[in-house]
Parts: C-alpha cells; sequence; structure tokens
C-alpha cells in the first residue's frame, strides 16, 4: 500500500488507479525554451493539445524569469549544448519536481550522459520524435494521477506530489535540500520557524515523505 496522503488527508490505496487524460493537464505549466523558432512552434501546438498552458521562452534568462513567477510542471530545452546544460542545472536550484526534457541538435553522448545525471527525464535529438516526447511527458504525468475507488458511485481524481505545492512550500523545500534548517529557513523568506515547519509538514505529507531524509532523497531523485 502506498503510504502517499494527499492534501485532503486520504488514503492512496492498492485499488488506486494510475491514469493520464489531458483535461488534468489544465491547471499545469509547460514552457518551451528554445530559440529555433520552428521548435517552438510545433512543441507549442503539441502541448497545448494535450491541455497544458503552455509558455515560451528564447533565453536562459527568460526561464530563468518563468521559473521564479510560474509552477513548472514540464520544461522542454532546446538551446546549444552548454545553454541547455546550464538551463537545466538552473531548473534544479529553482525549482523541485519539475520534467526536464532535452533535445539536442547534435548527438553527444557525454552531453547526454551529463543531461540525464543532472536529472533530465529524457533527451532527444534533432530531428525528434514528438511522438516519443509526448509519450515521455505522459507517463511523468500519469504516475502523479490517481482515480481512486469508487464511493457512492463517484470516482476522486488526485494530483500527487510536486504539482500540488504551493509556491512557499517549494521555497522551503528547496531551502531543506540546500541543507537549511527551520530557523535559518524562517530568517531567508522572513517567517517564523513555526510556520516553516507547518510547511515543511505539509509538503511532507504531499509528497509522501517520512522524514526530511527521505524528503531529500525524493527531492533529488525525482
Amino acid at each position: 500500500m502506498l503510504t502517499m496522503l494527499t492534501p485532503n488527508s486520504v488514503l492512496i490505496s492498492d485499488d488506486a488507479t494510475l491514469i493520464y487524460k489531458p483535461a488534468y493537464n489544465r491547471d499545469r505549466h509547460v514552457v518551451i525554451a528554445s530559440d529555433q523558432d520552428d521548435t517552438v512552434s510545433s512543441l507549442d501546438t503539441l502541448f497545448r493539445l494535450e491541455g497544458f498552458k503552455v509558455f515560451t521562452c528564447n533565453s536562459a534568462e527568460a526561464v530563468e524569469a518563468a521559473l521564479d513567477q510560474t509552477q513548472v510542471s514540464i520544461l522542454v530545452v532546446h538551446f546549444d549544448a552548454a545553454t541547455s546544460l546550464s538551463v537545466l542545472a538552473m531548473t534544479r536550484a529553482h525549482q523541485m519536481g519539475v520534467g526536464v526534457f532535452v533535445i539536442f541538435s547534435e548527438h553527444d553522448i557525454d552531453n547526454t550522459v551529463t543531461a540525464m545525471r543532472a536529472g533530465a527525464f529524457d533527451v532527444l535529438k534533432t530531428p525528434f520524435d514528438p511522438e516519443r516526447l509526448v509519450n515521455g511527458v505522459r507517463d511523468l504525468m500519469r504516475s502523479n494521477t490517481l482515480v481512486l475507488p469508487p464511493v457512492h458511485g463517484h470516482r476522486q481524481v488526485v494530483i500527487r506530489g510536486f504539482s500540488q505545492l504551493t509556491p512557499r512550500e517549494r521555497q522551503v523545500l528547496q531551502l531543506t535540500v540546500n541543507g537549511k534548517s527551520n530557523r535559518e529557513s524562517a530568517l531567508e523568506l522572513g517567517i517564523s520557524a513555526r510556520t516553516v515547519e507547518v510547511h515543511r509538514a505539509r509538503l511532507m505529507m504531499k509528497i509522501g515523505a517520512k522524514n526530511t531524509a527521505d524528503l531529500i532523497r525524493i527531492a533529488l531523485t525525482s
């Protein structure tokens, strides 16, 4: 039995079903980061058809601004190799739980390995297969979407994990992963240590972490 608890404290049992529907993506944000107009155009259409809210960025600076302003579920990066890897590292530093897909214009095994080790969910090479990209995104979204067994003829849909975190909970998570104590996090955020404790308890419940060490492990391996 999974020990994940939803924000409404519903225990998810073995009877829960992993499921994917584009309709569930209406509140999920995708950032397409590329300086290639054809890539941006094709991916914008692709993800809108999947129900996502889509933002486009043509520079690393624009990606950073988007991460500061929006809770991002999926990031697709297609710059030159050095810029793409830099954006991937920046994303890991800004937000936890973002599914990053990297597209390289040339096949380079070293860059591919570096991207995967840095947390990319998948690495593709141009000309990339749109179906492979969509299937990868669907797999990622499906792993966080469950339909509970029917109760009185109704089924509850639960969106698990990082997508449920509030901006403040994401900040607390990032500070925790960076090794900050509750008191240190409170000073940086300008709130009380007790408030940090509450945020950390809530995000642990949403992600399904048993303790702080487990929370960090889940965050770093997501």
